[in-house]
């Protein structure tokens, strides 16, 4: 059997992705092995209630991140992983009865976990359950210190090949308590709460409360100024050799009659690319256009060509990020958010807007709204490209009609950022225009 050694186990130059196969042995004590063939672009799964949607998805996500002691607690015997277009590379984790763990892969290579690693994921879970618990930041930041620590420690036991796993096979789970903020109570509403409960002993009030909104608010705000400083630095440092380009431009000349023409497309070419900035809150509108006329002169034409054409490089810098900005507000503002607009903007990063013009606060909007705005934001803010995207019960607190065409809208951002999803639900809705990407557990208890 192969050692673990560098030459044998190169980290792969791609991804492992998509993922085209699980297999799943001893679900629940079943004798029968459950295999489920995943669509290069999304696979619903679909069962009552205990049929094991939520365990396959929790089996697949451990397994990526290396938590196989919590993979190994699941109502399962053994995990296999297939991968890539022609399915040739696997990856398994089995659970003995004695609480023995063994990782192995398609290349013959094969890893008892020890006792000790198995059990180090186990604390550094319960140090990421506690910090999420926590009431402090300074709390917070103590249980993730461990956690990171625990894994780190996990991590060295590790052999080349399982490292490069873990690397390579990426992927997201967006469980049921997506609207619950990660981030800690500041020091300021910690106090608010202790205050509060000593002056109103049996007059409780509702004291400030963490929103998964208002953070995604601030990260897209955040994200927005950071990209406009890095555009503004680049910006900067092109314009020193401006006038350079200017004078040679004009000391070259142009010969023929096509100058006009060509600065007007360039113009509507950096028009086109700064109003969509400006639509999607990264550019003002005010800074959306340039202006020349057909009588100017052609020495001056030139110098404004040379303009446009480094106004043009540096907007095309900020179009990738504005991209997934369009596709967050298309998300959001489609026939979904009745009678409310949703904009972006670089100082609060999400605003959400009445008809009569007024803003509502993020915590007042209902918790399919808010779901909405979290399942966008994870998709394509928090998730790295040529990733496998699990999402628990994506029909959460949405009308039916939200319903329809939200697996279409999944597919549509992950054909732009290269995902892949598997989803389980109980909505009808959810499956109806895709019957054929459907696995139904109930049919295998049939």
């Amino acid at each position: 059997m192969p050692q673990d050694d560098e030459q044998l186990t190169p980290v792969p130059d791609t991804p492992l992705w998509p993922l085209k196969g699980v297999e799943i042995s001893g679900l629940f004590g079943s004798s029968e092995p459950l295999m489920i063939d995943l669509d290069s672009g999304g696979t619903i799964l679909t069962g009552q209630n205990g049929s094991g949607k939520t365990t396959i998805m929790k089996a697949v996500h451990f397994a990526a991140a290396g938590r196989f002691a919590e993979l190994a607690q699941l109502p399962i015997s053994k995990l296999t992983l297939t991968f890539g277009e022609e399915a040739g590379e696997k990856f398994s984790v089995t659970s003995g009865d004695s609480g023995d763990i063994t990782v192995e892969d398609s290349n013959g290579h094969s890893w008892p976990v020890p006792v000790a690693a198995a059990g180090q994921p186990d604390r550094a879970a319960h140090a990421r359950m506690r910090a999420a618990e926590a009431r402090s930041r300074p709390e917070r930041e103590h249980f993730l210190q461990i956690a990171a620590e625990e894994s780190e420690s996990a991590d060295d036991d590790a052999p080349t090949w399982v490292k490069n796993f873990r690397e390579n096979f990426k992927t997201t789970f967006v469980s049921t308590r997506r609207l619950e903020s990660e981030r800690p109570k500041t020091r300021e509403e910690a106090m608010f709460e202790i205050r509060n409960l000593a002056a109103h002993v049996g007059a409780w009030e509702e004291t400030p409360r963490l929103l998964k909104v208002d953070d995604i608010a601030e990260d897209i705000g955040v994200r927005i100024r950071r990209e406009l400083a890095q555009e503004a630095n680049k910006s900067r440092a092109e314009e020193k050799g401006l006038p350079e380009k200017i004078v040679k431009a004009v000391e070259a000349g142009y010969s023929g009659d096509g100058l006009s023409v060509e600065v007007t497309q360039l113009k509507g070419e950096v028009d086109e690319l700064a109003n969509a900035l400006a639509g999607v809150g990264v550019l003002p509108v005010e800074e959306a256009s340039l202006a020349h006329t057909e009588e100017t002169d052609k020495p001056v034409l030139l110098a404004i060509r040379e303009v446009y054409k480094q106004r043009k490089e540096r907007l095309e810098t900020l179009t990738p990020f504005s991209k997934r900005l369009e596709l967050f507000l298309n998300f959001m503002n489609r026939d979904r958010f009745t009678g409310k607009r949703v904009e972006l903007r670089t100082d609060v990063g999400v605003a959400v807007i009445l008809p009569d013009g007024e803003e509502i606060e993020l915590g007042k909007l209902s918790s399919g709204e808010q779901q909405l705005m979290v399942l966008a934001h994870e998709l394509l803010f928090d998730t790295a490209s040529h990733s496998v995207v699990l999402i628990d019960e994506p029909e959460l607190s949405l009308h039916v009609s939200w319903l329809r065409g939200l697996m279409a809208a999944f597919l549509d951002i992950g054909t732009s950022r290269d995902l892949q999803f598997l989803v389980a639900t109980h909505a009808p809705a959810v499956v109806a225009e895709f019957r054929e990407n459907e696995f139904s557990l109930d049919e295998l208890a049939t």
